[in-house]
């Protein structure tokens, strides 16, 4: 008589760097596993129960090897293994099988929702590896690049502060302002924008750059402007800010 199985879909895994020099023992236990894991990806962890599950006909294997290869499977975060309601656990990571009547036989990882299955973004670095794989869907080439361009973007997102700005005070200020013109939808500040920005403030004086700042936030004004000789300041129409050129380049091609 046919045992009733669920319908499992067995994604491609070889162009995973995570699986770029594993051994072919680990390999083959984690295609094991795949068929073996309930429908979360969850099954035994310890090596006894794993290779009797895996391995019933080989008896040339023994829990030492499963224990081995288990050890290298979770180093590569292709599982990740736990204790709960009294079991040794894994789950397999990136698990992602969606069938229409799910069953548990495991325990959740502790702290976790019934439902959660574990991805390689939920584990960045792997132990007794580079520390620095890619997300699945990636290629090393597009990692490489992203990487590059995030490194880039921050250091352009950071110019540094005049020497006489540089206090806690300016930055809790400017923090604020930032925070300011994304809560009121305006167009996005460029690094250049906010270099020639800080030039031009550190000239007004440490007090009345602060001070500009906190009227601008309280003015609900666009741009920053250099407080009057009598203590008060311009007034906040747009035509004012464009007029000084500092509507900023949100990318469409227009200022």
């Amino acid at each position: 008589m046919f045992s009733l199985m669920p319908n499992r879909i067995l994604r491609d895994y070889t162009d995973s760097l995570r699986f770029d020099g594993i051994s072919a023992e680990g390999e083959r236990l984690f295609i094991r596993l795949l068929t073996k894991a309930d429908d979360y990806g969850r099954f035994h962890a310890d090596p006894r129960l794993v290779c009797a599950a895996c391995f019933p006909l080989e008896q040339s294997i023994a829990p030492k090897h499963a224990a081995k290869w288990l050890a290298e499977l979770e180093q590569r975060g292709l599982i990740i293994t736990y204790h709960a309601e009294g079991k040794h656990c894994l789950a397999i990571i990136n698990y992602g099988q969606r069938l229409k009547n799910s069953r548990v036989k495991f325990p959740q990882l502790p702290g976790k929702e019934r439902e959660w299955l574990p991805t390689s973004s939920d584990f960045p670095e792997v132990p007794g590896s580079s520390r620095d794989f890619p997300a699945e869907s990636q290629s090393q080439s597009q990692t490489e690049t992203e990487s590059q361009k995030g490194k880039q973007r921050a250091a352009e997102a950071a110019p540094p502060l005049p020497v006489l700005l540089d206090t806690d005070e300016f930055r809790g200020a400017w923090t604020d302002y930032v925070a300011y013109r994304k809560q009121a939808k305006l167009r996005r500040l460029m690094p250049m924008s906010v270099r020639d920005q800080w030039a031009e403030m550190e000239g007004w004086g440490h007090d009345e750059a602060v001070e500009a700042i906190r009227t601008t936030i309280r003015k609900g004004w666009q741009g920053i402007f250099k407080p009057k000789a009598n203590g008060t300041n311009h007034n906040g129409a747009a035509s004012g800010i464009r007029d000084r050129k500092e509507l900023l380049y949100d990318g469409t091609g227009e200022w």
